[in-house]
């Protein structure tokens, strides 16, 4: 099940009038096959689409942002939406698309979920400057990927790949709290960094961490939950919502966070490293494997060459583990005053 439930899209047209036509008519573009194929994918994913084309004289006859920042919202209300649509509160459960710059980036503004449409037209004479992601073959585009354009503006985290017991996704501000019981764990912080004592710092920090780093990267550092056990029922739609009943719209609240694993950048190297740390309760049942099995999973399907690790002498747990995930082992160096073996895996 998809959270995004409307795309509401904006499409600009020459050669008439300026002024928009709402849902009602049919533009040019509508009628290609290609679009009719597009709009029938979505719709089979649940996702309503509500079209209007912006009639333009020329090419460089844009609206103004200042006078069209509100009229997203006012179209949307003179549409037929249940109340969950852009016309109510909820205006969370919808994307914008538009192929005109302008109004993308007065919707960005906003704090609506937005994506703007690269075509020849308006490529060299508009610039997107501040919208989050563009596109230029809109029709190629995926139901998946406008599911994970809208979550990543919505704040719902990207879930990163399901294993038999687990499911690990992109961290929140309010895993925090179990991490903070995890490193308390004298294992753990004879290994590892300690997190920041200012938890409200931590969260924040969190918070902007997965707002930049996760958009930039497409990788880093997620948070490792156990699987709730209604959920093997149902593992072929990875990008549905799971826990109908679950207190939060945007995270399945029944489930435990176990750990933290990932990727991330060391500086001086070029390969993606390769991190995870478990609780106590859950150590030395497999989950680390389990989840670093995907991870490397997915890494392979982003097209990393490699990935490294490192992991301190007397480190006997983690050393053992990357042996079994195929690391070799390839020299020693000191990271933050501490000896470390360095290991190595490539994917392809």
């Amino acid at each position: 099940m998809f959270y995004l439930k409307y795309v509401l899209l904006e499409m600009t047209q020459e050669g008439q009038e300026g002024g928009c036509m709402p849902a009602a008519g049919e533009a040019s573009w509508e009628r290609s096959e290609s679009w009719q194929v597009w709009i029938s994918s979505l719709k089979e994913m649940g996702i309503q689409v509500l079209t209007r084309t912006m009639y333009l004289k020329n090419p460089t006859d844009v609206s103004r942002a200042e006078a069209v920042e509100s009229e997203g919202s006012a179209w949307a209300e003179t549409v037929e939406l249940e109340a969950e649509g852009c016309g109510g509160q909820k205006k969370q459960a919808c994307l914008w698309i538009t192929d005109d710059a302008k109004r993308a980036w007065a919707y960005a503004r906003k704090g609506l979920p937005v994506m703007g449409v690269l075509r020849e037209r308006n490529s060299e004479l508009q610039s997107f400057d501040g919208v989050p992601f563009l596109v230029s073959e809109l029709t190629e585009v995926e139901p998946e990927y406008l599911e994970k354009v809208y979550r990543r503006q919505a704040g719902i985290p990207w879930e990163i790949a399901r294993t038999k017991r687990c499911v690990i996704r992109e961290t929140i501000p309010r895993d925090a709290k179990a991490f903070y019981e995890i490193y308390k764990d004298p294992a753990v912080k004879e290994f590892m960094e300690d997190l920041p004592k200012d938890a409200d710092a931590f969260e924040a920090w969190l918070e902007d961490y997965a707002k930049h780093v996760y958009s930039l990267l497409e990788y880093g550092i997620w948070t490792i939950c156990l699987k709730a056990e209604k959920d093997d029922k149902n593992m072929s739609d990875p990008m549905r919502k799971n826990a109908d009943d679950s207190k939060d719209e945007n995270v399945e609240d029944d489930l435990a966070v176990i750990g933290r694993a990932g990727l991330t950048v060391r500086e001086g190297y070029d390969a993606p490293e390769l991190g995870f740390v478990i609780g106590e309760p859950w150590r030395g049942q497999g989950y680390a494997l389990e989840a670093c099995e995907a991870i490397l999973e997915y890494a392979r399907g982003q097209e990393l060459p490699e990935v490294i690790a490192f992991a301190e002498a007397g480190n006997t747990a983690s050393v053992g583990l990357l042996r079994r995930l195929g690391f070799r082992e390839t020299s020693e160096v000191i990271l933050d005053g501490r000896m470390c073996r360095m290991f190595q895996k490539f994917l392809s």
